[in-house]
């Protein structure tokens, strides 16, 4: 093989491993019962969420939908759910969903952050 294209083989194969997106399909047994502090589950939630918001529109559904779904939060106050995202795969961050509901506890909004 020639050094050019073994070269561009290189040089593509870097180009195709850097900047993917984690995926993973979402699994609402598996998003309840994981635990993210083992390493091999880190990330398991952050990855499911592209997947989750594609599915299912998170926005209009009313509170035992989301209790069904996705379970127990991780935190609530009186019109809020937070659920633990664990490891966004950028350094150290942590990723967190938070689901905002009206006063008929239907959601009004959800944010996804990390930090």
């Amino acid at each position: 093989m020639k050094p050019f294209h073994l070269k561009l083989i290189i040089i593509g194969f870097l180009l195709n491993s850097c900047g993917q997106i984690p995926y993973e399909r979402f699994d609402s047994n598996k998003w309840q019962k994981t635990d993210l502090n083992l390493g091999e589950n880190s990330q398991m939630r952050w990855n499911m969420m592209n997947d989750l918001r594609k599915k299912f529109k998170l926005v209009g559904m009313m509170k035992p939908e989301i209790d069904n779904l996705l379970g127990k939060p991780d935190g609530e106050g009186d019109y809020e759910y937070y659920y633990s995202l664990g490891m966004t795969g950028t350094g150290i961050n942590i990723g967190k969903l938070t689901i905002l509901f009206d006063k008929t506890n239907k959601v009004k909004e959800i944010k996804v952050t990390q930090g």
